[in-house]
Formats: structure tokens, C-alpha cells, sequence
């Protein structure tokens, strides 16, 4: 198995290039994969290819391989296939195109405690890094945790501690001849873990100097919220307790730092970021010449359980969760704010320590941060005021704005 990655900025044309490639080489059986559904209907308009339209899609797609078809699907769709309906296919002569970051790693949702229960209850049984179903009997859809033991049953579930991982069945990719990845700040992502803990080599194609003037132009399009000297309200450090502090400033905003902020602080932040909205919705109303709805222009997040205590009722409904990648709903927006500091989850990192693999924290961050980002109109190279109280997420992607 051969797998590049063709490491790019967003709005390069990745998706483009492969498209005319694969128009060039008509020899070649592909499988399109891709996390958009309007995306599926660009490749089908251009390519000779096919995608599943029935009540059972994953049903449809096997047959689809087995007619030796090409196919296009969603991220989703590709996930939900499982080893034995494809281990009798030869899929050699496919080439898996894979189109932006695809999750193939989770930290699944039960317990340590639960988890420990269901190993004493004989339930479960750990061999080696690997869980599996030790007693069938209890495997039943009655269950309280049918939903973890189907996913242990379907033999894809490892652990570290009593905490359970889910990685996607690698048989599956092992069935292609080559893999192409059209992605950016790959090694910032949990899917080139995912590869070293197989140990499987990727070759990773840069573009930094066809990517310098897309950088040129985001820079002149993206307007970073930055604190004036000798003012009284600079909203990038106004909610600090020590601005002094080095640690303070580094973790700030992290998962748990957010849960530590007291009162002052947290109505603080909730002030900071109506100020920073009516101020960038009064230069943009002023730029544009004509009315814009504010709350249809402004995009933010943070940590989800933390929004109820930030947010004001006039933009409730213009949250947008971290992690929110596969989407194109939010291109209008104009007025963005990242109020988070982005670390990866400390049971992610100790599940790939165990295997001697280290993620840069940093490269980790930056790459979910501009990924989130993308999810506004500078995808449509379109200008953008940017809020982010985190000194440590601002100057990072300030730095890579700058690079």
C-alpha cells in the first residue's frame, strides 16, 4: 500500500487537479471519498463515476465494486464499511482518493468504571492492546452498552487503561494499491498518527511556494483582532488574571483552564465578545455599504459546555462547534471568534504515547484552528474579522499567517 498526501492550502485546487487527472487517465478505477455531498455531485457531473442513491447505501456500494464501478462517497458512508463485505473484492486496481482530513481514530464514549465493570462481568476481555467480546451471551441489543459492544465485537477497539479506542479496521486500506490524501497541516492531525501506529510510510508532497500568494492574499483578507498600547479595554488580555504569567498565558482557555475561570473572568470574555462583534459589524456595515443582519454574519465557539456562560441571546444561534469541518453552511459568515485553546485530549495523546508516538501539540492546534476558520467566507477569499483571546492560538496562527 502506497500512501501521499498532497499537503496544501485550502483553496488551492486540490480537488480540481485530481479531477483533471483522473479525466486524463480514464484507465483509472478510483474510489472518490469526500466529507461534502454537494462535492459528490461536482465529480459526478465531471467524471464517469457513480454513487449509492438507495435507503441502503452501504449494500449498494458493494455492488457497485463488485460491477468494478467508480464510485463517489461521503466520509461517513466510507467509515461504515466493514472488512468481511469487501474481503472477497479485489480492490487493487483501485486508487482510494481520500478528499480533506477523514477521522479514522475515536475515543469512545463509556466510562473507565463501565469499562472495568463489563471486564469483571466477564463481558469483555482485554488480549493484549486489544478488547474483544469474551462471553456472547451478554452480547445483546438489550444492553446498556450494545452500542460500545458492537464496535468491540466488530474487532476494531483497543485500550489503555480501561479507556477504550476505536481506529478504523486498517484491512480495509490494505486492499488498495495506492491512497491519495488531498489535505493541509497533515502532520498536525490525528490521521498521520494513525498511520505511524501501523507503520506505514507516507510520502508527503508540499506546495509552499504555489501556497506563498494564496498566504499573501488571506493576509490582506483576515483582520486579527489586536490590543492597542495604552488602552484601557484590549480584549486579548483584559480577562487575565496575571499578565505576567507565562504558564497563565500558555494554557489560558484550554479545556481545563476554562473550567477554573471565575466570575469576573467569565463575564469578562461574555463582554469581550459583544464588544468585538458590534465594533466589527459597525466596520463592516461601513465597508460594505449596505445593511447586513449581524447575527448572520458572525460564526464563534468554544468549548461546548462552556457556550450557555459566554454567549448573549443575540447570537446563540451563530455557535458553530469546534470541531466542525464537512461543511460549507457557514461561507457568509464574515465576523469569527475562537474563544479556545486548542490541546489535543490528554487520553488521545496517552493511547499514542503508549505506542511511542508523539503529535506536536501546536501543529495539533493550528491545523484545527485554520480548518474552523475555513468554515467562513474567507473560504470564498472574502474579508474576515478574526477574535482570538488566546495568546497561544494567536500567535500561532498569526505566525502562520505571517510565514
Amino acid at each position: 500500500m502506497k500512501v501521499t498526501v498532497f499537503d496544501r492550502i485550502m483553496g488551492s485546487g486540490k480537488t480540481t487537479s485530481i479531477i483533471n487527472l483522473l479525466k486524463e487517465h480514464k484507465e483509472l478505477k478510483f474510489i472518490f471519498v469526500t466529507p461534502y455531498k454537494d462535492e459528490i455531485k461536482r465529480v459526478l457531473e465531471e467524471l464517469e463515476a457513480e454513487t449509492p442513491t438507495s435507503n441502503k447505501k452501504g449494500k449498494e456500494l458493494i455492488e457497485l465494486l463488485k460491477q468494478k464501478k467508480n464510485v463517489v462517497i461521503t466520509h461517513e458512508l466510507f467509515k461504515r464499511i466493514k472488512y468481511d463485505e469487501i474481503k472477497s473484492l479485489n480492490l487493487r486496481n483501485y486508487s482510494l482518493i481520500i478528499d480533506e482530513q477523514i477521522d479514522l481514530f475515536k475515543l469512545l464514549d463509556i466510562s473507565q468504571t463501565d469499562v472495568k465493570m463489563l471486564e469483571a462481568s466477564k463481558t469483555i476481555k482485554f488480549v493484549d492492546d486489544r478488547v474483544e467480546i469474551d462471553n456472547k451471551e451478554f452480547f445483546r441489543e438489550d444492553s446498556s452498552h450494545y452500542k460500545i459492544l458492537n464496535k468491540i465485537n466488530a474487532g476494531n477497539v483497543y485500550h489503555n487503561n480501561s479507556i477504550l479506542y476505536e481506529l478504523y479496521d486498517i484491512s480495509i486500506l490494505k486492499k488498495f494499491k495506492e491512497i491519495f490524501i488531498m489535505t493541509y497541516l497533515f502532520e498536525g492531525q490525528l490521521l498521520h498518527a494513525y498511520f505511524k501506529l501501523y507503520n506505514i510510510n507516507v510520502k508527503i508532497r508540499k506546495f509552499e511556494n504555489e501556497d506563498r500568494p494564496k498566504k499573501e492574499r488571506l493576509r490582506e483578507l483576515i483582520e486579527v483582532y489586536q490590543d492597542k498600547p495604552k488602552t484601557k479595554n484590549n480584549l486579548n488580555s483584559n480577562y487575565l488574571i496575571n499578565k505576567d504569567s507565562k504558564t497563565e498565558l500558555k494554557t489560558i482557555l484550554s479545556s481545563s483552564s476554562i473550567d477554573r475561570l471565575n466570575e469576573k473572568q467569565i463575564k469578562q470574555l461574555r463582554n469581550n465578545l459583544n464588544n468585538f462583534f458590534d465594533k466589527s459589524y459597525k466596520i463592516l456595515d461601513q465597508e460594505t455599504k449596505s445593511k447586513f443582519n449581524k447575527v448572520d454574519c458572525i460564526m464563534w465557539t468554544t468549548k461546548k459546555s462552556f457556550k450557555e456562560s459566554i454567549q448573549d441571546k443575540g447570537y446563540i444561534n451563530s455557535f458553530i462547534e469546534l470541531n466542525s469541518k464537512a461543511t460549507n453552511k457557514y461561507r457568509d459568515k464574515s465576523i469569527v471568534a475562537y474563544v479556545y485553546n486548542r490541546f489535543l485530549n490528554p487520553l488521545e495523546t496517552n493511547f499514542f504515547k503508549s505506542k511511542d508516538i508523539d503529535i506536536d501539540q501546536d501543529q495539533y492546534a493550528l491545523s484545527e484552528l485554520v480548518q474552523w476558520i475555513w468554515r467562513s467566507r474567507i473560504r470564498n477569499y472574502q474579508k474576515i474579522y478574526l477574535y482570538i483571546p488566546s495568546k497561544r492560538m494567536r500567535d500561532l496562527f498569526l505566525d502562520w499567517l505571517c510565514s
